[in-house]
């Protein structure tokens, strides 16, 4: 499982919204959040490093339940039957 290591945070007010910039520093994976204005910056960075942590997971073709993809297969959509 991917997890971030060093990780950079930006944080930028854009009227009523906080826009959050997390940064992988060994990978150089970027995600964009925002939130509301008064949410915390504990609140803010924890939903931050989730969704970084979930696109390197995907990336890296890890599936959100721990198991790793297929080899040589797309990822599965929907339901089969």
């Amino acid at each position: 499982m991917a997890q971030p290591g060093e990780v950079i945070l930006e944080y930028t007010p854009m009227g009523r919204v906080m826009r959050v910039c997390a940064i992988d520093v060994a990978t150089g994976t970027e995600v964009v959040i925002q939130g509301p204005i008064d949410a915390t910056e504990d609140q803010l960075k924890a939903i931050a490093l989730a969704k970084l942590s979930y696109v390197m997971n995907k990336r890296a073709g890890v599936r959100e339940t721990g198991a790793a993809a297929r080899p040589g297969q797309p990822p599965r959509r929907g339901l089969t039957v």
